[in-house]
């Protein structure tokens, strides 16, 4: 099976023993080339990272969203996504 591709703003599906839900793909962290982390939000929640084999995409997308929890994220965390210097 192929490993998803994410764009900013692309809607998730994560779930864990304790929680569940979808959140908002905002990147990658440095350093993680092969997209094996996501770093997902959720409301009040930005920056969360989970395994990316954890997560299957909705096939939904809101970019405009995506952004905003991208610059709150870079607010605490410059530069703390990939493809960002």
């Amino acid at each position: 099976m192929s490993k998803a591709t994410y764009q900013v703003g692309d809607v998730v599906f994560w779930g864990a023993p304790t929680a569940a839900g979808e959140y908002t793909f905002i990147g990658h962290p440095k350093g993680d080339k092969a997209g094996k982390v996501l770093v997902l939000a959720h409301s009040g929640e930005v920056g969360q990272e989970v395994d990316a084999d954890e997560c299957a995409p909705t096939g939904r997308s809101n970019p405009q969203r995506g952004r905003e929890y991208r610059q709150r994220y870079f607010r605490s965390h410059p530069r703390g996504l990939e493809g960002n210097p």
